[in-house]
C-alpha cells in the first residue's frame, strides 16, 4: 500500500506565517480604505500609487482568504475586515506611543501622560490631580480629553488614553481593568431662583414632570438615572427642552 503524501495546509489566522506576513502598511492602507471608500481616494492620501493601493490589499486579501471589501462605486467593507479595522488602529496607537515613548527616551525626557475624564472629574478632582503631578513630577506632560463615558471608552480601547476617570458602571467593571473608586457623584434636580417649584419645601416627581426639563445626554448612565426615577414613580419622562453634557 503506497504511502500519501501530506499536503501543507494553508496559512490560518493565528499561525506564524499570518504574523509574519502582516504589517503596519498593511493596517494602514485597510484603515485608509474604509475611510475614504476607493483605491484611488486611498492612494492620494496615503502618497502612494492606485496600483500599489490594489498590491497591499490583494496581499492581505490573499493571506486573509477571504475578501476584505465589496467592489464597485464606493468599497465596503466585509464581515471579515470588520476584526481587522477593529484592532488596526490600536496597534497603531501602539505603535506611534512606542515610538514617542522611544523619542522621550533619546531626549531625557521623562514622557507623557493622557487622561480621559467627563466632566464632573475635569471640575475639581482631575486639576488637583494634575497640579499635585506637576509639583512631584514636573517634567511629565499631560494631555486632558473631555468626553462622555461612551466616548472615552472608545478612546481607551483604541489605545488613545492611558486611564480613565469616569463612572464606575458595568462598562468599566465588565473591562476587568484595574480601577478604584475616588468619590461619590450625587445627583441633584436643579432650577432657576425665580422657577414656581424653588419656593416649595416638599416636592414629589409629580411635582418636576410638570415642567420642561434640560436634559443629560441620552444613553448615559446619568440619564438612565433619571429615566428611572419617573419609571419607579410611574410617570412618564417630562418634555424636553434640551439634552446636554
Amino acid at each position: 500500500m503506497k504511502r500519501s503524501e501530506t499536503v501543507p495546509a494553508e496559512p490560518r489566522l493565528g499561525d506564524s506565517a499570518w504574523t509574519r506576513r502582516l504589517r503596519f502598511r498593511h493596517l494602514e492602507v485597510l484603515l485608509a480604505i474604509a475611510r475614504h471608500g476607493s483605491l484611488t481616494a486611498t492612494g492620494e492620501a496615503l502618497g502612494i500609487t492606485q496600483p500599489a493601493v490594489s498590491q497591499w490589499l490583494a496581499d492581505i486579501e490573499a493571506a486573509a482568504g477571504a475578501p476584505l471589501f465589496q467592489r464597485g462605486q464606493r468599497l465596503k467593507p466585509t464581515a471579515f475586515a470588520a476584526p481587522l479595522l477593529a484592532h488596526a488602529e490600536r496597534v497603531l496607537n501602539d505603535a506611534r506611543r512606542t515610538l514617542q515613548e522611544l523619542q522621550a527616551i533619546q531626549s531625557g525626557g521623562p514622557g507623557r501622560v493622557r487622561i480621559g475624564t467627563m466632566q464632573v472629574g475635569a471640575a475639581a478632582l482631575v486639576p488637583a490631580v494634575v497640579q499635585r503631578l506637576r509639583r512631584e513630577a514636573p517634567g511629565i506632560g499631560v494631555a486632558l480629553v473631555e468626553d462622555v463615558t461612551a466616548g472615552l471608552w472608545s478612546r481607551f480601547e483604541r489605545n488613545e488614553l492611558d486611564l480613565l476617570v469616569t463612572r464606575l458602571d458595568s462598562l468599566a467593571l465588565a473591562s476587568r481593568m484595574p480601577c478604584r473608586p475616588l468619590f461619590t457623584d450625587r445627583h441633584r434636580v436643579v432650577c432657576g431662583p425665580r422657577h414656581p417649584l424653588a419656593r416649595r419645601r416638599r416636592l414629589s416627581w409629580a411635582d418636576m414632570a410638570r415642567y420642561p426639563w434640560l436634559m443629560p445626554t441620552e444613553g448615559t448612565p446619568l440619564y438612565r438615572a433619571v429615566e428611572s426615577c419617573f419609571v419607579n414613580a410611574g410617570l412618564p419622562l417630562p418634555g424636553t427642552l434640551v439634552t446636554s453634557v
